[in-house]
């Protein structure tokens, strides 16, 4: 071989070599580049399962909290201090039967927080003020609230929601759940998890839940948490491993989150340890040649398998979500920007025409359509603002609607609440007080003459009064009585004196404006309300209803005395009443039958 060929192989060789060297050597690195990134994306998705799962369990306990404070019967028990605890021993039997969630916890708690019920205790009638920050804080901002905290028995999820009864706070009900659930869905996506809580908290857990701990100061709030991995940490001294990210160790991926509470503080960590070999399946001699699409190939099929197994839990979540609110007698419905997305049985019951909220937008393109434009109750629109907003925004009112439901007028209280934020979404709940209101609508009218009695009367004229003061406006008020009715019921006997009151007051009813108020205060004392109207159109008024009275004849002929007044901002009520009544004695005083202002 001539020297030159020697040469010239040697350097070729030593090229190939060097080459081959470089090749081999960058694909090292790019693996172990690509496998630090594998397991630095691993660990966020572990940490947004984590976080997915924590968020389903709060925004379904917090629904249900939302439920349960306007069931009308817990109300009632929170003010005679006596809760069914029955009832919700049967709803949590039947949770831990049908549901994921075994061990969910409610408490219900008065206005001075006092306990009044513990679902997992005899334990109750204590003080919580100065032991439950977050249950002072709901009292303080009177918002749906949740948030993760430590107690006496565990690391748990709580949501709290207040409970009014007419627009006085009376106390609250907190709904608890707890971390083993969330352990289980995650054990489903081969992680095997830990919540580690922090070692100050110890003395804290009087009645530890699992029972759990590492080396006696580290309780651990999963019941099937792995013994092997708590010996493991307990080996590795465990503090090693409060941190926020992720570390490789034992051919286990060991990403670590902190769990914060109310004030962000840290109360314990999630330790999840997952097998590498179930994250980087390569093999050297595939990787050499097709190390990206095999890797792209594996990235892609985790994202197909996490989403399908998020959509499956999902799904479970909706169906945990739907069985709470069709246990209500209320109907429930979750609504964003005035769209239904979800509506309970008890919906279907009301609106039967409909089997499906399908079908029930094929007919309505909002259930704020259905609502009765009435003074005093809800409507689509109200002070410049949608529905929902309206309500959330005066929550502590006492708000109420109207919808007529196949022929039949309904009156619903409402109530709306943000889930966590608006574009979450909020839950409606309408409580049906038709009854009610009819049993209201009569105690606030004359039995005989069917205009407003004393009671309305009072009401309605300090509505004016506030209304007058606050806007700067102005009303009115007549009083008239039946001039010397007293002789009509001795000669033609009380029968004939009732038809005379029926009679007159249908007459005068016809007269009035649509906005003018008549009442009964008295045997034949009456007053009109006039809003809107000053002294001198007042006037006016009052002359044509005397006139009128005397012009007609109604089973006997009479005639009525009135007095007239115009309110001057700021007076009191009193002041008005004893104006107007010194008006209608001005009449008397000039022989009767005939209008006097004051």
């Amino acid at each position: 071989m001539k020297k030159s060929t020697f040469f010239y192989s040697l350097l070729i060789s030593i090229f190939i070599i060097t080459t081959s060297f470089s090749y081999f050597n960058f694909l090292k690195n790019k693996r172990e580049e690509l496998r630090n990134e594998r397991f630095t994306q691993e660990s966020k998705n572990i940490k947004k399962e984590l976080e997915s799962f924590i968020a389903i369990k709060q925004k379904s306990i917090l629904t249900l909290a939302i439920a349960l404070a306007q069931d009308t019967s817990l109300k009632e028990e929170i003010q005679k201090r006596k809760i069914d605890k029955q009832k919700y021993s049967t709803m949590l039997q039947t949770f831990r039967e049908d549901t994921d969630y075994k061990n969910i916890w409610i408490q219900v708690v008065d206005k001075d927080l006092h306990s009044l019920y513990r679902s997992w205790t005899e334990d109750y009638g204590d003080s919580l003020t100065g032991v439950r920050p977050d249950l002072e804080n709901i009292f303080k901002n009177r918002k749906n609230f949740t948030t993760i905290s430590v107690g006496k028995y565990d690391l748990s999820i709580k949501a709290i929601s207040p409970i009014y009864d007419d627009k006085v706070l009376i106390g609250a009900i907190e709904i608890i759940s707890h971390f083993n659930s969330i352990g289980k869905y995650l054990e489903k996506l081969k992680i095997e998890p830990l919540f580690v809580v922090d070692k100050r908290y110890k003395e804290q857990l009087l009645h530890p839940f699992t029972k759990k701990f590492i080396d006696g100061k580290y309780y651990i709030a999963n019941f099937d948490a792995s013994q092997k991995k708590m010996n493991y940490l307990s080996s590795h001294w465990i503090e090693n491993y409060f941190y926020d990210g992720y570390k490789t160790e034992n051919s286990y991926l060991i990403v670590s989150i902190p769990i914060r509470g109310m004030s962000h503080e840290v109360l314990a960590h999630a330790i999840m340890f997952k097998k590498i070999a179930l994250i980087d399946k390569n093999n050297t001699r595939f990787f050499m040649f097709k190390y990206i699409s095999l890797f792209v190939f594996i990235l892609l099929m985790i994202a197909i398998i996490s989403t399908l197994i998020l959509f499956i839990d999902n799904k479970k979540q909706k169906r945990y979500y739907r069985d709470i609110v069709n246990s209500t007698t209320n109907i429930v419905l979750v609504s964003k920007e005035s769209h239904i997305e979800y509506a309970n049985e008890m919906f279907f019951k009301y609106f039967s025409d409909y089997s499906s909220l399908e079908e029930f937008y094929k007919v309505h393109t909002c259930i704020c359509n259905l609502f009765l434009e009435e003074e005093g109750y809800i409507s689509k629109y109200m002070d410049g603002l949608s529905w929902i907003d309206y309500l959330i925004t005066n929550s502590h009112q006492n708000n109420k609607v109207k919808i007529k439901v196949h022929d039949t007028i309904l009156t619903f209280s409402i109530k709306a609440s943000y889930l966590k934020d608006r574009e979450e979404g909020a839950v409606v709940v309408l409580s049906d007080i038709t009854s009610h209101e009819k049993l209201v609508n009569i105690s606030l009218t004359d039995e005989l003459t069917r205009t407003g009695n004393r009671r309305l009367f009072n009401k309605s004229i300090m509505h004016e009064i506030s209304l007058a003061n606050r806007h700067q406006q102005v009303f009115s008020l007549i009083m008239f009585d039946i001039d010397f009715f007293k002789k009509v019921n001795d000669k033609y006997g009380h029968n004939i004196g009732d038809k005379v009151l029926q009679g007159y007051t249908a007459l005068i009813s016809k007269e009035l404006r649509e906005e003018d108020m008549l009442f009964r205060v008295g045997g034949e004392e009456f007053m009109v309300l006039l809003p809107s109207t000053r002294l001198k159109d007042a006037e006016v008024i009052a002359e044509k209803l005397r006139v009128l009275v005397k012009n007609n004849t109604i089973e006997v002929s009479i005639t009525i005395s009135l007095g007239v007044t115009e309110y001057i901002l700021n007076e009191t009520k009193e002041s008005l009443l004893q104006r107007v009544d010194t008006a209608l004695y001005l009449s008397k005083e000039r022989g009767r039958d005939r209008v006097s202002c004051k």
